[in-house]
């Protein structure tokens, strides 16, 4: 006889109404109906996440662009996904749907650090939703390599626009005139 596995989606208003007990520790974000806990990351990650977020936030702050927020914050894309990017840019033109409990529509650009335990996740499930909520521009940053991948939404779906290893200059299609060298990402 065979048994079939029932799966329980929930829904983000599901979500919000969670209670984490205060001494939880775990990170906690909704990927396609289903919760989905991790530990904090290593320093590594915690080093390439400050740096891009004092390089993007400095530039698209002096340019009146938009703004950049990073984790923990989630994003609400459709009923049964409220992913937590590490950091993530919405446009001027866009700045209504950031409200106070989190970003309530798609962002201009979501960037994943990689960490040992979220390689399949940010590469294939983050990657999947973000495309199907038509996010603009997604980065997956890997600390471990040293390479930053730009991917750009086009009518198929995502296509690679940069992948840069260790040496050279990544560049945003949507934060205008944003040119990152990598290895100011990674540096300590």
């Amino acid at each position: 006889m065979e048994s079939t596995k029932t799966v329980t989606r929930i829904t983000y208003q599901e979500f919000l109404n969670m209670e984490i007990p205060d001494d939880d520790n775990y990170i906690y974000e909704l990927l396609n109906g289903e919760i989905v806990k991790y530990s904090a990351p290593e320093s590594k990650h915690q080093i390439a996440s400050a740096n891009l977020h004092l390089i993007m936030g400095s530039y698209v702050k002096q340019k009146k662009l938009g703004r950049v927020l990073y984790a923990p914050i989630s994003v609400f894309l459709g009923e049964y996904s409220a992913p937590r990017p590490d950091l993530l840019f919405v446009s001027t033109k866009k700045q209504e749907i950031i409200q106070q409990k989190g970003v309530m529509g798609t962002p201009d650009l979501m960037i994943e650090i990689v960490s040992p335990g979220s390689v399949v996740r940010d590469r294939v499930h983050k990657k999947e939703i973000y495309q199907q909520a038509g996010v603009p521009e997604y980065w997956i940053v890997d600390p471990k390599y040293l390479t930053v991948e730009v991917y750009e939404l086009i009518d198929s779906g995502y296509a690679l626009f940069q992948d840069v290893e260790g040496e050279g200059t990544i560049e945003s299609k949507v934060i205008e005139g944003l040119k990152i060298d990598v290895g100011d990402i990674f540096g300590e």
